[in-house]
C-alpha cells in the first residue's frame, strides 16, 4: 500500500473510531438489546454503507489512486466500529425496558411491516411535501408581489 493510501486510511479510521462502550454489569443487557435492535432494523451494516460513501467522495480528490488501492481502503472499514458507536447512542437515549419493547416491536409482524414499507412511505411523503412546499412558495410569492415587492429573476 502506498504511503498516501496509508495516511488517508488512517485519517478516515481516526475520524470514525470512538472508544467502544465500557459496559457495567447493568449496561450489558442494554448493549445486547441495542445491538439486536440495530440488527432487526438493518442498521448493523451502516459501516459498509458509510465506507462506500466516504470512498466515492474521496475518489475525485485522489485521481491517481487505483481501484485496487481503493478496494484496500474499503477493507479497512468495519461495520463493528459503526455498531459500537451507535450502540452508545441507543443506550444513552433508551433504558433497558424501552430497548426491550423496541426489539419486541421490530420482531412483531407489525414491526416487520413498518420496516418493509417505510422506504415507500417516506418516498411518498417526500413527494407530497415537495408539492406542498412549491404551492406555499407560490402563494407567498404572489402575496409579496401584490404587496409591492418585486420578484428578482435569477
Amino acid at each position: 500500500m502506498t504511503s498516501r493510501i496509508r495516511i488517508a486510511t488512517a485519517l478516515a479510521c481516526v475520524g470514525l473510531a470512538l472508544p467502544s462502550p465500557s459496559a457495567t454489569a447493568g449496561e450489558e443487557r442494554e448493549i445486547e438489546l441495542a445491538r439486536e435492535l440495530m440488527s432487526l432494523t438493518g442498521e448493523d451494516d451502516a459501516g459498509v454503507t458509510a465506507a462506500a460513501g466516504i470512498i466515492s467522495q474521496m475518489k475525485p480528490s485522489f485521481p491517481t489512486v487505483s481501484d485496487e488501492e481503493w478496494a484496500e481502503v474499503a477493507r479497512t472499514f468495519s461495520s463493528e466500529e459503526m455498531i459500537e458507536m451507535s450502540v452508545t447512542v441507543y443506550v444513552k437515549h433508551f433504558d433497558e425496558s424501552e430497548l426491550s419493547q423496541l426489539v419486541d416491536f421490530y420482531r412483531s409482524s407489525l414491526g416487520q411491516k413498518l420496516l418493509q414499507r417505510t422506504p415507500a412511505v417516506l418516498n411518498e411523503i417526500a413527494v407530497i411535501g415537495n408539492q406542498w412546499a412549491q404551492a406555499k412558495m407560490q402563494q407567498i410569492s404572489k402575496k409579496l408581489q401584490a404587496a409591492g415587492h418585486p420578484l428578482r429573476n435569477r
